[in-house]
């Protein structure tokens, strides 16, 4: 069901973390949340890689050892049912934003079962998820300086399984 709606029931979900490294906090509960994009930079940590260039993720190692960690806004996407969902959360405060119920806005502290929506009001958690979201998912137009078209050469096999698929026309 992950993906149909943003709410905490869906979205919160244990993340699991085994290695063996001796540490003074094995088996410890960390409440702290975290991303999805955030397991690259800790796996390559923990087996000792450099981490892909670019990469606007964090290792969850300090956490897994012990230590405060500050890892910043935290972004959610779905689009499994209906139309692309969108949110963020910061601290206390988390954003929703989709087209059939427009902007959703709930204290997590003051709400954990996300039944008062505050979007109407104007503060600043709210202020910085909006933010966020706009920097993340705002369209580029097509003109955008960024977008560039790179010539890729196909063999014909792969040419033909992609026709097949629907990548490309025929």
């Amino acid at each position: 069901d992950h993906g149909h709606t943003l709410y905490n029931e869906l979205v919160h979900v244990p993340l699991i973390f085994s290695y063996r490294q001796p540490a003074d906090n094995a088996n410890t509960i960390i409440r702290q949340t975290v991303q999805h994009l955030d397991v690259g930079p800790t796996m390559c940590e923990l087996m000792g890689i450099a981490e892909g260039i670019g990469l606007k993720a964090h290792s969850l190692v300090p956490l897994l050892r012990g230590e405060e960690m500050t890892t910043g806004p935290v972004i959610f996407y779905g689009s499994f049912w209906g139309p692309p969902l969108t949110g963020c959360s910061s601290g206390n405060i988390k954003l929703i934003r989709s087209e059939q119920k427009g902007e959703q806005c709930y204290d997590l502290a003051r709400d954990p079962a996300e039944n008062n929506n505050i979007a109407d009001l104007d503060f600043p958690g709210r202020q910085e998820c909006m933010r966020v979201l706009e920097s993340i998912f705002q369209p580029h137009s097509e003109s955008s300086e960024e977008q560039t078209s790179v010539p890729v050469t196909l063999d014909d096999q792969t040419r033909q399984r992609l026709e097949h698929l629907g990548y490309l026309e025929e």
